[in-house]
């Protein structure tokens, strides 16, 4: 915790304690984080991806080369129509977004290189194998990337589950057909293991307050990569935190608020998950079931709420879980403070640093001093000639190192 952290937590708790003392005060950016784990698999394959960013680099340098180009796309029959895409090194998603739009266009790529005698970067059917099986690997963390990103809905419901599915995908990695993601695997697990060896305890808590999976999507979650005693004891860190903290609450709230009681948790059958089929990160989701227990009266509400039979899944349903929350508060009130302040904790720092970098990104160090009429005018021509990618303005730049944030 650096020094401007760690005063705030003091000048916070000293207006108001903080929950379990600061111990959850602290929370890395998942986005950040994730960027790290990808980067290091990159360096793997490094070769083929300098190669299609210079080759991209070298065909979208001159107007004249760019009609070179649509002139292989239409001699190849190809239904690629959209533009190359340049990366930037430090963003990993970028990246996968340039190899993406590469694979699209391979068939003109290729030809294009053989047209061009000065075009240096030409890939052999192996290396586009390589990079085909990448952006195949790769897709589902880009996906969970722009999921953490999100600035419209809460995240922190998001993150047990998404962190279980990346920790699978690389325990899947590992006896891939191709040698090459085995090794990116490899490497990528070392820096999962640096920073998510543990899941962040209060993150856990949020997969609880959603009423389609609570405790015991955490107990079968485990249960997928573990063996069962380790299972059983990393689910029983979790409920233990959440005790404690719904312990905080009751404390921290009126005299007349419920008494906090010991939880019972009634055990459900294992997670089926089909070693036969490829995983998918939504299938953490998605092949979730348990049975329904019965409700106990006369319990705590952390009882109460966990004995409710879990709410079934509405195809098409756009479940609110702040709203369900709010209209629980007659229900279960210490438990929807507790939600409310839980489901807050924002997991990805990626959308407030983006709100602040796009100025970074069109006043260059040679464009310093241009004066605003002059930047309207370049940044509007800019759009009429070429428009901006959907992406462009979406994905902020991540550092090298993981950011904090806090409860």
């Amino acid at each position: 915790m650096d020094v401007f952290a760690a005063r705030l937590e003091c000048d916070l708790n000293a207006c108001s304690p903080l929950p379990l003392d600061g111990r959850y005060f602290h929370i890395r950016c998942c986005a950040h984080i994730l960027n790290l784990i990808v980067q290091e698999g990159l360096r793997v394959i490094d070769g083929c991806i300098v190669k299609v960013r210079e080759g991209v680099k070298y065909i979208t340098l001159t107007e004249g080369r760019k009609i070179k180009f649509k002139q292989c796309v239409v001699a190849t029959n190809s239904d690629f129509k959209l533009k190359l895409k340049k990366d930037v090194s430090t963003r990993w998603n970028s990246t996968f977004l340039m190899l993406e739009r590469a694979l699209l266009a391979k068939e003109a790529i290729d030809m294009f290189a053989k047209r061009d005698s000065s075009y240096e970067f030409y890939l052999s059917s192996l290396e586009w194998k390589h990079i085909q099986s990448m952006s195949n690997f790769l897709e589902p963390f880009y996906l969970i990337t722009k999921l953490f990103s999100g600035s419209d809905y809460p995240t922190a419901n998001h993150y047990f589950g998404n962190i279980l599915s990346i920790e699978k995908l690389l325990h899947d990695a590992h006896i891939d057909e191709d040698p090459m993601i085995q090794i990116m695997a490899s490497t990528m697990q070392g820096k999962f293991d640096k920073y998510w060896s543990n899941y962040s305890v209060i993150l856990s808590f949020a997969v609880i307050f959603y009423p389609h999976y609570k405790l015991d999507f955490v107990k079968n979650s485990y249960s997928i990569l573990y063996v069962d005693d380790e299972a059983n004891r990393k689910a029983q860190i979790v409920l233990s935190e959440f005790i404690e903290m719904y312990t905080f609450y009751v404390k921290s709230s009126t005299p007349c608020a419920s008494s906090s009681s010991s939880l019972q948790s009634t055990s459900r059958s294992p997670l089926p998950l089909s070693s036969s089929t490829p995983f998918k990160t939504g299938d953490i989701y998605k092949n979730f079931h348990a049975t329904i227990a019965p409700s106990r009266v006369g319990a705590s509400e952390v009882d109460a709420y966990l004995s409710v039979p879990l709410r079934k899944h509405i195809p098409g349903e756009e479940f609110d879980i702040l709203n369900y929350w709010k209209e629980q508060s007659a229900s279960y009130p210490i438990l929807s403070r507790m939600a409310k302040d839980v489901l807050a904790i924002p997991i990805s720092s990626v959308a407030s640093e983006s709100s602040f970098s796009m100025g970074g990104r069109i006043l260059t160090n040679i464009r310093s001093c241009l004066s605003d009429k002059h930047l309207e005018a370049l940044v509007t021509s800019k759009n009429w000639l070429d428009g901006y990618d959907e992406e462009e303005y979406e994905d902020c730049e991540l550092d090298t190192e993981p950011s904090n944030l806090g409860l």
